[in-house]
């Protein structure tokens, strides 16, 4: 007993197992509804600063919470009359083009080829590695369009809980969360307060700093696809923005579906190309201008660790696993370190001779 005592390390590791296992346990009771919960919870750190700062210019907080729902309900009707029906039709038409989508791939790849040979006299064999990437490139997009009109329809569900959930999180969670604090015992309740402060403060920076991050990689690539003429282009841009919600690995998945686009239209290379150009500026943009300053204060994982988190979340959970992965492992980190500081003192006290 002494050992574990004076292992500050083991209790922590002990300690965070026990407020896991509880939390595992939600997670799987409020699956089915699990994705609407986090965007409500997204929704409360994008808003509750706006609420707080009407309220403290004298408006009622109840009124500025029904003012900004208003809102975000007239957006979600929207969504659901006029958006998703218009994305489902062009994902249907996408759909039908997939067979001449690989044609003109197939098309595009022997051109290049037949450039390299006469401008650089650079000969690239395409024959065996063009089949295999073709092969899997259609499972992969085959599947991800045919599961898209499911996606739609969660996502109409989604709408309609979101607003909901969030009007609650808006006007209980701090009478909420006060009343829990106050049933830790006192001897724990300033290293609780401590990991909750910590925990609340990183994932909100993170949190808005992302989303400001992904709208602006929308706006960019929406806009671009836009002016070269690309269809769907607004479309094309939103998902560039979803998947840049995924570090690392976001970019490059964020850059198939405007060149399947590209090429059920044909096999133009100046289309392909000026896709790719669009694609790769909202990058550089995004890498030099907007991750410097809007995710400055956001805390720093091992690019290691942060990749191996957001693979083994995607082939265990899919694409919402890869988004949530680093939020995770970022909570993770600061509740086991917060544990750890906390228990250091009780160590050291049950070390120092009498």
């Amino acid at each position: 007993m002494i050992f574990f005592q004076n292992r500050p390390e083991i209790r922590a590791v002990g300690l965070f197992m026990v407020l896991v296992i509880p939390v595992l346990l939600l997670v799987w009771l409020l699956h089915s509804i699990l994705f609407p919960i986090i965007i409500a919870a997204v929704l409360y750190m994008v808003m509750e600063p706006a609420i707080s700062a009407a309220q403290s210019r004298g408006m009622n907080r109840s009124l500025a919470i029904s003012v900004l729902l208003s809102v975000l309900i007239g957006l979600s009707l929207w969504l659901i009359v006029a958006v998703m029906p218009l994305m489902a039709e062009q994902l249907s038409i996408l759909n039908e083009r997939l067979p001449q989508t690989w044609e003109n791939f197939s098309r595009f790849v022997r051109l290049t080829e037949l450039w390299l040979a006469k401008y650089l006299r650079f000969k690239l064999e395409s024959g065996v590695l063009l089949a295999s990437l073709t092969e899997s490139l259609r499972n992969v997009s085959s599947d991800v369009i045919s599961t898209l009109p499911g996606w739609f329809a969660d996502l109409a569900f989604w709408v309609v809980l979101v607003p909901f959930v969030t009007f609650f999180l808006l006007r209980d969670y701090r009478n909420t969360r006060n009343r829990m604090l106050n049933t830790v015992p006192n001897v724990y309740f300033e290293r609780a307060l401590a990991i909750y402060h910590g925990v609340a403060t990183q994932l909100e920076v993170y949190v808005r700093g992302v989303m400001m991050q992904s709208a602006i990689m929308a706006l960019l690539t929406g806009t671009g696809f836009y002016l070269i003429g690309l269809p769907m282009a607004y479309t094309l841009g939103l998902l560039a923005g979803i998947f840049n919600l995924i570090p690392y690995v976001g970019p490059i998945l964020g850059l198939i579906p405007p060149l399947l686009v590209a090429f059920s239209i044909g096999a133009d290379p100046n289309v392909v190309l000026w896709v790719v150009m669009t694609v790769l500026l909202a990058q550089l943009n995004d890498n030099v201008v907007v991750v410097p300053a809007v995710l400055a204060r956001a805390a720093n994982l091992h690019p290691l660790i942060a990749l191996l988190a957001i693979l083994v979340a995607g082939d265990t959970f899919g694409l919402l696993g890869m988004i949530f992965a680093l939020p995770v492992l970022l909570t993770a980190r600061i509740v086991f370190v917060g544990l750890y500081d906390g228990l250091q003192p009780i160590a050291q006290l049950g070390s120092s001779p009498d």
